[in-house]
């Protein structure tokens, strides 16, 4: 994957090459919402993208948290299969 930093080609971006960075943030970001994850960090620098193939990759997590509503639904299941299991 070849990465370049925003600053260096955002500039240069024609509209298919600003949708496509867009789509690839907002999907990474569907990703690990659906997993519970708010990164709560999400900037360029942030998000490698490969302008050749179009491919993005939310990174650096370090700030990241799990939505109190996943957190809420994880324990939820965990008692429920407690008792399902007679624990």
């Amino acid at each position: 994957m070849r990465i370049v930093t925003f600053q260096d080609y955002y500039q240069k971006l024609s509209l298919r090459g600003i949708k496509n960075y867009m789509r690839s943030l907002f999907r990474g970001l569907r990703d690990i919402h659906s997993r519970g994850i708010i990164h709560r960090d999400i900037k360029p620098a942030n998000f490698l993208f490969d302008t050749i193939t179009g491919v993005g990759t939310i990174c650096d997590l370090g700030l990241a948290c799990v939505s109190k509503i996943q957190l809420h639904h994880s324990i939820f299941n965990l008692i429920e299969v407690s008792l399902a299991n007679g624990l």
